[in-house]
């Protein structure tokens, strides 16, 4: 396993979910790794991936803003560092 660090670089806080897209269902849907974490302005949050045989991973985060549920955003990434920035404002 690899750990991943999201990092709320955002200016408000958020509920954060990610997937690992090198960890499958079987029907090859990626697997829920984080669910529904509430992410504090620039706190970090550690969470265990797989990679995949060449040491590299592929997660999706997703983020919402505690206090606007219509405000999402998510984004794919294959950093072991990820900035969960939405540009929310």
């Amino acid at each position: 396993m690899t750990t991943v660090t999201l990092h709320n670089d955002d200016q408000g806080d958020l509920y954060v979910m990610a997937w690992d897209f090198n960890m499958t269902d079987g029907q090859g849907d990626p697997t829920l790794v984080q669910d529904r974490t509430r992410l504090n302005r620039d706190q970090r949050l550690d969470v265990q991936v797989q990679a995949d045989g060449n040491g590299n991973i592929h997660i999706k985060w997703w983020a919402q803003l505690t206090d606007n549920a219509d405000k999402t955003a998510e984004h794919e990434s294959t950093d072991t560092w990820t900035n969960v920035t939405t540009f929310f404002g």
